[in-house]
């Protein structure tokens, strides 16, 4: 089964708007998580939860995300 894409604030992974609380490592929300893998040094992990850095970044990411596709015409 391959694993989502890394979002917003995980290491290695692509652009892509994460829960502001989903892990702090990949950034899948901890409903989901179970025990994830991602490349060293995070390597198997249970779900942590993210910094308030993190949390802020990501919402910041998410709002920008809104207010880019509002003006895009989107939904």
């Amino acid at each position: 089964m391959a694993l989502p894409p890394g979002p917003v604030g995980a290491t290695g992974g692509p652009p892509v708007t994460a829960e502001p609380n989903a892990c702090t490592h990949c950034g899948i929300p901890k409903r989901e998580h179970m025990q994830r893998w991602k490349p060293l040094p995070v390597s198997w992990h249970w779900w942590a939860a993210p910094t308030d850095s993190q949390i802020l970044a990501r919402m910041k990411a998410r709002r920008a995300a809104r207010v880019t596709n509002s003006q895009d015409g989107g939904s």
